[in-house]
């Protein structure tokens, strides 16, 4: 399974996109939730901020606390 990493940033609370970066890595198919966050985070260069996660079944986004940027992670 391939998942795509968007990191752009927000304009009130909604994803505004003026800047955005893609990523994208393999997993297997029973990847946790939690791995694939860490996954995500590193790649954007957000390991040390807390950040909240929502899990949507067929996507994740992930909100940074205290900055305008959030990371979505889609599958194929």
């Amino acid at each position: 399974m391939k998942a795509i990493v968007t990191y752009t940033d927000t304009f009130g609370g909604e994803a505004n996109g003026a800047w955005v970066k893609r990523f994208e890595f393999t997993c297997n198919n029973n990847i946790s939730t939690r791995a694939i966050v860490i996954r995500a985070k590193k790649l954007t260069g957000l390991t040390n901020y807390r950040s909240r996660s929502y899990d949507y079944g067929d996507s994740i986004t992930i909100r940074p606390t205290g900055r305008n940027e959030m990371i979505t992670v889609e599958f194929e």
